[in-house]
């Protein structure tokens, strides 16, 4: 059995921690280039979800679909104000438009804002899965 001298168990553990640390450090690198190589991975993936869509226009952004406006009450919308509507699109227009087969025409409620100031009629609605 070998003896060992209080100096030479201190270089051992010297040289353990130097070790340790150098494999902390490498790990450490490690990680920052897994988690930049999947933030990169994100991004790239991202954008070519973009350039698709915009590329295919998939959502037909731009084109006109005919739709009907419905008010709940007789209202003239030379008024400012925020007005309850339906937005009423026949099955053959979304039909045509979209080239699915809808069965039936698409209803939704929504809320007409008229600001005569910047003429501008804003349309919002929320879409449920009843309407999607």
């Amino acid at each position: 059995m070998q003896k060992y001298s209080n100096e030479s168990l201190i270089i051992h553990i010297k040289y353990l921690t130097y070790v340790i640390k150098t494999i902390l450090i490498i790990g450490e690198i490690m990680l920052n280039y897994v988690w930049l190589g999947l933030l990169i991975l994100g991004i790239g993936t991202a954008l070519t979800t973009d350039i698709m869509d915009q590329a295919d226009n998939k959502f037909r952004n731009g084109d006109a679909l005919p739709i009907e406006i419905m008010f709940s009450d007789s209202v003239s919308i030379e008024k400012d104000g925020a007005y309850d509507a339906k937005i009423k699109i026949l099955a053959d227009d979304y039909n045509s438009f979209y080239n699915v087969s809808q069965a039936s025409e698409v209803i939704v409620n929504s809320k007409i804002s008229v600001n005569s100031a910047e003429n501008k009629i804003g349309v919002f609605f929320k879409v449920d899965e009843k309407n999607a």
